[in-house]
């Protein structure tokens, strides 16, 4: 079996999805970094130099290159199901699990973490609040396609452990 881990920026889909994994001694991919590794670019680099139009469609067309090994969790970009029928080809390829988060939890992640995020660089941090907001009502229709929805605010690796043992 495969999981397909989906939220939003700040939801801890790398952060749980690694420590899951090592718990149930499953792989694991950020497909992020599997973005990264096979472009040799970062995701801002090519959000900059080549746009979001640009970058959904690499998405889309890596998303079909990822390595399908069972027993594989991978930490999905949190725009990834929302373009170019992407969550069919989830479905279709794994079990799909939605970290929800509060808005105002996910700004505070968003806050102290120091990651640069192409989603917010052209924004103040005073703004990313209702940005946040905008995007999450933006995504839910696909977000609420998932297999599971789990609430994510505050969880441990070995309660999503045990919630993804109910698949």
């Amino acid at each position: 079996m495969r999981v397909f881990l989906i939220g939003f920026m700040g939801a801890g889909k790398s952060y749980l999805g690694k420590k899951v994994a090592k718990k149930i001694n499953w792989d694991f991919i950020d497909f992020d970094e599997f973005i990264e590794a096979k472009t040799n670019q970062s995701i801002e680099d090519i959000f900059s130099k080549k746009g979001e139009v640009y970058f959904r469609q690499l998405e889309s067309h890596l998303l079909e290159k990822l390595p399908l090994k069972d027993n594989t969790i991978i930490a999905l970009g949190g725009g990834t199901p929302c373009y170019n029928n992407n969550m069919d080809w989830v479905k279709a390829n794994g079990k799909s699990v939605y970290l929800a988060v509060d808005p105002k939890i996910l700004f505070n992640r968003l806050v102290m973490q120091d990651q640069k995020r192409p989603l917010l660089a052209s924004y103040e941090p005073e703004e990313w609040l209702n940005l946040i907001k905008d995007k999450l009502e933006e995504r839910k229709k696909y977000y609420d396609l998932c297999d599971q929805t789990i609430d994510a605010d505050v969880i441990t690796a070995k309660q999503l452990s045990e919630k993804l043992d109910t698949f």
